[in-house]
């Protein structure tokens, strides 16, 4: 094949100019019989899929330390003859070569020899070894700051690249992206003091604290209230122990640092790709179920790599956390995209049924997401679910619902709409660090806590540190109440992290920030810009004169030029600001959902924003716009509660067809079951 250009856009990959959605599905070629991968290939064909994702588990593929069998002796393990049969169909290619690959391997795709090497583990703040719990077998976890580690692992991904350089789309292959290790969040040991205390570790945090204040230790002492003669005397903190707020520094800079670590590691794996010569494809990674809270930095993430993904494998008992994680998305990054996005699931997880994973793949499109990978399409060992099995033959119960979407989604050209958006939930970075620094639960991870069913106000600190309030309670409080709000007032809204790209906030007017004791500096600079470009921000429950750690920042009380008093029905301030609104609402964070819906509905009308379709239907019921340039349009919903409800309203005054069965809706309500999204093209 020609030589081919490739280029990610906000509709997928751009292939010479011509766009390919980033819909794809994983085989695992090494787990599988070779004379049954041509017929496992012909099946995600006829799913609809044009692309085809794999692993190259460093682990599979090492003879001995430097030494890589690409198929010369074990068959299984032949990649040019996996690549050679994807090229003669036509799929595309994107590879995962790690060197993290989990993918319920014993000791995650790393060689054993890397795991006996003490050099390149990590430590607690004890000194031993930290150890992940992962079944069948648990292992000892690798340190992001090793250089020994960094060493083997740049030495594997050179072995890689020398066997695939050739086959890159830009030299006539079908490979088309690559991933740069995977799920990179510290080996799920998130727990803000867990890890990692190894020497290269304390090194590289001295290094960074060093670039961050400048070199200048007096700087460093006075915001973290020590007494540190240099910066190779610095030791890390190992447990909060903070009672004054102005000495916060010291912790939020330990977790922002960890944020850092992360991307500083998936950095240099990527950079090592480029540096082995796969340039011109786009290199993306992927975290694993989160909502963005620390050590995941989206944001930052998607500045060290093109592309940055979440995976989600949720019961339809959880939709209100892949509503959280898409919108996160769709606020954050060029592509929502979701790399892997189950289908059945590993024998140790909690089970996902046909009617979970179909509702996934619904309810993330509802949501925003634009792109995927079903995972796993093709089944293999320790997986069960997949709508192809391991001998290439199709699921029909399973597999006829993927062909239905995959080709109404084609038809639509899906990739290229839009979700409607008008509003933005804005998290504080470092309120974030703060709530996992002060976590009552430490040691468990806030992933799992997330998980188990947590709220965020139960995972932050109650204590005030001088601020007279449980700041990070009430911040977080405040966020769900605004969360319940927007949805209420039917407003298309994203949520975003104050250290987005500003680009990524385009079309937004109306804002919304929980903000309680302070407003980092990078928030209130946000803040202060969309008020000087004429938009209305909605903060509570108060407007600090504070940034983060005791530090002056009266940035946004100094901008306001007059204030009026509203007092019903719900009591709020009106701040002039530049251009703009600062709306302050003292109680936010014990304000009734619906008086702070009430007041979002009447800006919203003040705006002329856009809205979502409004239906009649319950509160945990979620409607959604999707338009086409050409301005044909879907309707996304979905259904978080636990009772069946038939979504009524605007959706009478409409023909719609259901893009995963056919059936038609016209000018009726339609039946959503507890758990349950649909896609419905209007058709009228």
């Amino acid at each position: 094949m020609a030589p081919t250009a490739v280029e990610l856009t906000g509709d997928g990959l751009a292939l010479d100019g011509a766009v390919l959605p980033l819909w794809s599905g994983s085989m695992h070629y090494w787990r599988i019989d070779p004379k049954l991968w041509p017929r496992c290939l012909d099946e995600v064909l006829r799913l609809g899929l044009e692309m085809v994702c794999t692993y190259v588990p460093w682990a599979e593929h090492e003879v001995e330390a430097g030494r890589y069998d690409f198929g010369e002796f074990q068959p299984r393990r032949n990649l040019h003859y996996f690549l050679d049969l994807c090229e003669e169909r036509g799929l595309k290619v994107l590879l995962r070569p790690g060197p993290h690959i989990n993918a319920e391997l014993t000791f995650f795709g790393f060689p054993d020899r890397i795991l006996r090497d003490p050099r390149c583990l990590a430590q607690s703040a004890r000194g031993t070894t930290v150890w992940l719990p992962a079944p069948p077998r648990f292992f000892p976890v690798p340190s992001f700051a090793s250089s020994v580690f960094l060493e083997e692992v740049q030495r594997w991904l050179r072995g890689f690249a020398d066997a695939v350089r050739d086959r890159l789309a830009t030299r006539g292959g079908p490979v088309v992206a690559l991933q740069a290790d995977n799920e990179a969040a510290l080996f799920f040991r998130t727990a803000p003091f867990d890890q990692d205390y190894a020497p290269d570790a304390l090194s590289l945090w001295r290094r960074w604290l060093a670039q961050r204040y400048g070199d200048d230790i007096y700087a460093l002492n006075e915001a973290h209230g020590s007494a540190w003669p240099s910066f190779a005397a610095i030791r890390p903190p190992t447990r909060f122990d903070v009672v004054d707020r102005r000495v916060l520094a010291r912790q939020l800079d330990w977790i922002a640092f960890k944020e850092w670590t992360i991307e500083n590691f998936v950095g240099e794996v990527a950079s090592t790709l480029r540096e082995a010569g796969l340039r011109g494809v786009p290199i993306y990674h992927n975290f694993a179920m989160t909502d963005g809270a620390p050590p995941h930095n989206l944001a930052g993430m998607e500045r060290t790599v093109d592309l940055v993904g979440i995976d989600l494998y949720h019961p339809r008992s959880q939709l209100h956390l892949v509503r959280e994680s898409v919108l996160k998305l769709v606020g954050t990054s060029r592509l929502p995209f979701i790399p892997e996005l189950g289908i059945g699931a590993p024998w140790y997880m909690p089970a996902l049924s046909v009617a979970d994973c179909r509702t996934l793949l619904l309810a993330s499109l509802a949501y925003g997401a634009r792109a995927f990978n079903l995972y796993m399409l093709v089944e293999r060992d320790r997986w069960y679910g997949s709508p192809i099995s391991a001998r290439g033959k199709p699921r029909d119960h399973i597999a006829r619902f993927y062909e239905r979407v995959h080709g109404a989604l084609a038809r639509l050209e899906f990739h290229r709409m839009r979700r409607l958006r008008a509003a933005a939930l804005l998290t504080d970075r470092a309120m974030a660090r703060l709530a996992v620094a002060s976590s009552p639960w430490d040691p468990l991870p806030g992933g799992l806590l997330r998980l188990l069913g947590l709220e965020a106000d139960g995972m932050a600190g109650e204590a005030q540190w001088g601020y007279g309030r449980p700041v990070a309670v009430d911040a977080a409080r405040a966020a769900g109440v605004l969360k319940s709000a927007l949805s209420a007032a039917a407003i298309p809204h994203l949520f975003a992290d104050t250290n987005v790209e500003a680009d990524r906030l385009q079309g937004v007017h109306l804002y919304a920030i929980a903000a309680a004791g302070f407003l980092s500096e990078e928030a209130q600079r946000l803040v202060l810009a969309q008020l000087e470009a004429g938009d209305t921000v909605v903060i509570g429950p108060e407007v600090p004169k504070e940034f983060e750690a005791g530090r002056a920042g009266p940035l946004l009380h100094d901008a306001v030029r007059s204030t009026q008093r509203v007092d019903a029905p719900l009591p709020h301030l009106v701040h002039r600001v530049g251009r703009g609104r600062l709306i302050e609402v003292p109680g936010l964070h014990e304000a009734p959902p619906d008086a702070v819906a009430s007041l979002l509905d009447g800006l919203a009308t003040q705006l002329g924003l856009p809205r979502e379709p409004r239906i009649e239907a319950g509160a945990r019921v979620d409607a959604s716009w999707h338009v086409h340039p050409d301005g044909h349009r879907v309707i996304g919903l979905v259904n978080r509660s636990e009772r069946a409800v038939a979504a009524a309203g605007e959706l009478e005054d409409l023909q719609l067809r259901d893009l995963a069965s056919g059936e038609r809706f016209d000018h009726r309500s339609v039946p959503l079951a507890p758990g349950s999204a649909r896609l419905l093209e209007v058709l009228s």
